[in-house]
């Protein structure tokens, strides 16, 4: 049955024309930069596509109650961070400033995610992308130090 299910995705990626990525490194993360609007990894989905996209570029969304939401699978590559998509994972969170509920949840997301793919660094999209309310770099040097 395994075996089945593989060979239904690696041809759906050959179909549907989707990179693939082997070497997860880093996870970056963003916020959508609404104030208190909780969009679900579905509204995102239909953003990016009316930008023209294929869809939602982000790997996971985190509503402001703590709901993990899936976005791309995490073999597919991102499209959320400009010359750094290919090894990397996208987190986006929903909203300006990180509530309690997402503060858990992205703890538990990333603990996870670094333990499943080695991760070595936690990085924002950009200078001001996550908000000063997700303390990056404390995050990077938590789940990333050896």
């Amino acid at each position: 049955m395994k075996f089945k299910v593989y060979l239904i995705c690696i041809l759906l990626l050959c179909v549907c024309n989707v990179g693939y990525t082997q070497n997860i490194e880093t996870i970056i993360l963003h916020h959508t930069g609404e104030d208190n609007i909780d969009f679900s990894a579905k509204d995102i989905d239909r953003m990016h596509k009316q930008r023209g996209w294929k869809g939602i570029g982000y790997h996971y969304v985190i509503r402001r109650e703590g709901i993990i939401e899936k976005g791309r699978p995490d073999y597919v590559i991102g499209a959320h961070a400009k010359n750094r998509n290919k090894n990397s994972i996208g987190i986006v969170l929903s909203g300006r400033d990180m509530t309690l509920d997402q503060k858990v949840c992205l703890s538990l997301l990333l603990r996870k995610m670094v333990k499943r793919y080695n991760i070595k660094n936690i990085e924002r999209h950009h200078e001001e992308c996550p908000g000063d309310s997700v303390p990056v770099e404390k995050l990077n040097n938590y789940f990333c130090s050896e």
